[in-house]
């Protein structure tokens, strides 16, 4: 589960006296689908396996699609005002006809352009399974426009660069609310306050992330051979993996090209609070999106998380994440070249002092505008005024 998903629906909106019944799989096996009662709604968890064969895969995606269909039954003894699915599209339509049923209102949330990363991928090669991944993507756009977003009453998007791409395959503007990224700053700052003071930020410059070849990341790797010829002792570390072992090897071979085995290094994912310390503990953090269709929509989760740190950022230019920065002044944002991004990191390493106040003004800039709690307020608001209520002191977010 997504950590914005987990903390609105499991901890936001509960405070606001909302109960949430949950229709999820668990990441961890259960032999059986059960069902977890709790305060604030219920859990009805599908069964589900960790295999890594294709026979084992399907068969998890079959028990989660049984799992949908429990909301059938749920529907009719239990009184739902809302029916909100997440990144999910076949589920999304057994919803849809649910809330038609009811009469409950029906939103969908797409965080990621799903249908065209499928097709992406296939076509470039990238997918494990290319054939899979280029039908996955095709059923996946079929629904969504061509049934999902007719149906919802509300399409909750990730950015207004989505919404405008979504209004151009011919969703409703006016049904589409975009809800950006956000952050948990009261975990941040728990983890933050049982941190020892910085020991080894000195140049450390660190990228979080997924490594996926679709992002090309050798170029950060090109752009910090530039960045030893003026440091020699600064280091730079990926914090993530990619979804195929060639992702890896893609930067392995880059790293070991450029003769930078000492001073480049992947460490692999991490739990979110060695995340955390570890972007404490950096000099200079990394927010590079490659200029594409695809990425353009999204809204930078890691950006934010830098941010919330107070630690500078180097990232390019990208709809939304241009927007942040330069309202800010949390970093340098520049073009997608090596040679930009190396002389912008090099311009922070070179002078400390700004750079950490570039970091505290991304920090006020996050309290103000970016924690999930001021994103629960604009969701709920959303509930309310489709249910012909209205909360205290929130404009229309449907206006």
């Amino acid at each position: 589960m997504r950590p914005a998903a987990k903390f609105l629906f499991g901890r936001e909106l509960p405070k606001r006296d909302v109960k949430v019944d949950w229709l999820i799989q668990s990441d961890s096996p259960e032999p059986q689908a059960r069902k977890i009662e709790s305060e604030t709604g219920t859990v009805y968890l599908a069964k589900t396996n960790r295999s890594a064969s294709r026979a084992g895969k399907v068969l998890k995606h079959l028990w989660d699609i049984a799992n949908d269909f429990r909301v059938f039954s749920l529907v009719f003894s239990n009184k739902y005002d809302v029916i909100q699915v997440k990144d999910k599209y076949l589920g999304a339509l057994t919803a849809a006809l649910a809330a038609r049923l009811t009469g409950a209102k029906f939103c969908f949330w797409i965080a990621y352009p799903h249908s065209e990363a499928s097709l992406a991928q296939a076509r470039s090669g990238f997918a494990k399974f290319r054939y899979f991944s280029f039908v996955k993507g095709w059923i996946f756009g079929f629904c969504l426009y061509s049934f999902i977003c007719k149906f919802a009453d509300v399409v909750f998007v990730q950015s207004e660069q989505m919404k405008k791409d979504m209004a151009k395959r011919g969703v409703d503007e006016h049904k589409m609310v975009p809800v950006p990224g956000s952050v948990d700053i009261e975990e941040i700052d728990t983890i933050l306050s049982n941190l020892a003071p910085p020991s080894e930020r000195n140049k450390r410059v660190l990228y979080v992330g997924t490594l996926m070849r679709i992002r090309k990341l050798d170029m950060l790797i090109d752009a910090f051979s530039d960045v030893l010829s003026e440091h020699p002792d600064a280091t730079l570390d990926f914090l993530g993996k990619g979804e195929h072992p060639k992702d890896e090897e893609l930067l392995m071979s880059r790293i070991r090209t450029l003769g930078l085995d000492n001073s480049v290094r992947l460490l692999g994912n991490h739990s979110y609070e060695e995340v955390i310390k570890n972007v404490s503990n950096s000099a200079v953090c990394l927010s590079p999106y490659y200029p594409s269709f695809i990425l353009n929509s999204t809204s930078p989760t890691k950006l934010l998380e830098y941010m919330a740190v107070g630690r500078p950022v180097v990232g390019n230019v990208h709809p939304e994440q241009s927007d942040v920065m330069k309202s800010c002044g949390c970093g340098e944002c520049v073009e997608w070249d090596a040679e930009e991004f190396a002389a912008a990191i090099v311009r922070l390493l070179n002078d400390p002092d700004s750079a950490e106040a570039a970091g505290g003004k991304g920090r006020d800039y996050i309290l103000e505008h970016r924690t999930h709690r001021t994103m629960g307020e604009k969701v709920e608001a959303v509930y309310l005024e489709l249910l012909g209520k209205k909360l205290d002191s929130a404009s229309s977010p449907l206006s």
